[in-house]
């Protein structure tokens, strides 16, 4: 069991290993949105992939300093599921310490992802 999940991260570790920043620019709007968002409020990334993956994307778009790593839920975290899986939402909200599933809300660019976090109970956004 602990072999195939040490396989498993390594296998995540090296096909998310590629190069963010000739895809991804600062993205001087974006940040500018979450800097004005109310900074009592902890934020966090949702991510499939890995966290080393995540906080690659986040410093090529600018806004890293705005999530720390302890704030990135990451594919591991939530046993492996996808995010289409109501129960990777669960984990996701257990890890984030938020008892009140109404108390998430979720930007995304996936309808699939969304629907399964509104079944949880969680407010979701298109973007």
């Amino acid at each position: 069991h602990k072999q195939w999940k040490e396989e498993i991260s390594e296998y995540l570790e090296a096909v998310h290993d590629v190069g963010v920043e000739t895809v991804l620019k600062p993205n001087e709007r974006l940040r500018s949105m979450l800097e004005s968002l109310d900074p009592s409020l902890p934020k966090f990334i949702f991510t499939a992939s890995v966290k080393s993956h995540a906080v690659r994307c986040l410093k090529a778009l600018g806004i890293d300093h705005l999530f720390p790593p302890s704030n990135i839920i990451d594919t591991r975290v939530c046993g492996y599921q996808t995010k289409h899986s109501q129960s990777s939402f669960r984990k996701a909200q257990e890890f984030a310490g938020v008892p009140d599933p109404g108390g998430c809300v979720f930007f995304d660019d996936s309808v699939k992802n969304l629907r399964a976090a509104k079944e949880q109970g969680w407010r979701g956004f298109l973007v």
